[in-house]
């Protein structure tokens, strides 16, 4: 079961990838559908409000669960925790990795992709450029891809770890509250359709290969080398497209 969900990830990263590459346009329809009278619908108060809360939402719900192991541990009853030493650390090391090296420090402040609010179709003055084109106008917190919607969908690797009977439910709520905060997003012209389902689907590929470094240890070789023919494959594909826009 772990390595086919690594697997079908694997490749809903892929075909989205090649989707949003071969028709860019599909961004462009998708924000224009939350755009009118010169702005953006999802910066109206309540949008604006919602995106705030799910925005903090992550950041509480970690603070809470390794508060309570700091606290049971202070207090020597492991009992009171959610969480035991191998919990702790896979959360932290998933939380530091996934939003914070990959996507923000790796891919935000170095791809170039300027935002919705700032191309020219949505009364910005930068070139609108489709998601495998790095090197743009902007110069950090860029539009690929988007921080917020990894954060919540790296809300999984706590419901991953959580008790067999609630475990499918908090999967469940993670995926919803990822959606939602995608849809307040790209109604904000703060992303691209593009940017928030990558977002999503890289942040969930590599908390399953960190969950599989903790609790599936003889699957690390798996890992390693899925993650090299991810690499490979994303860089293929980006290499054609340059190819196929040059000729």
């Amino acid at each position: 079961m772990f390595v086919n969900c690594s697997l079908r990830l694997l490749l809903a990263l892929l075909a989205s990838g090649l989707i949003f590459a071969l028709w860019p346009g599909l961004d462009l329809v998708a924000s224009g559908l939350f755009f009118a009278g010169g702005e953006f619908a999802g910066k109206s108060d309540i949008p604006a409000f919602t995106r705030k809360l799910l925005q903090y939402f992550p950041f509480v719900i970690l603070a809470v669960l390794l508060a309570g192991f700091c606290c049971a541990a202070f207090l020597k009853r492991p009992g009171l925790a959610l969480l035991d030493r191998r919990g702790a650390l896979f959360l932290c090391v998933a939380f530091v990795v996934t939003p914070g090296l990959i996507v923000n420090l790796g891919l935000k402040d170095n791809w170039g992709r300027p935002r919705p609010v700032h191309v020219e179709q949505f009364g910005g003055q930068n070139e609108f450029r489709a998601w495998w084109q790095a090197g743009g106008p902007c110069e950090r917190n860029c539009s690929f891809v988007s921080g917020e919607v990894s954060m919540m969908a790296t809300l999984a690797a706590p419901a991953m770890i959580a008790v067999p009977a609630i475990r499918a439910a908090a999967l469940a709520a993670v995926a919803a509250l990822t959606v939602a905060l995608a849809v307040l997003r790209v109604a904000a012209g703060g992303h691209f359709l593009s940017d928030v389902v990558m977002a999503a689907l890289i942040s969930w590929m590599l908390i399953i290969q960190l969950y599989g470094v903790f609790y599936r240890p003889h699957f690390v070789f798996w890992m390693v080398r899925n993650a090299l023919l991810l690499q490979g494959a994303m860089n293929g594909l980006r290499n054609r497209l340059v190819r196929l826009q040059r000729s």
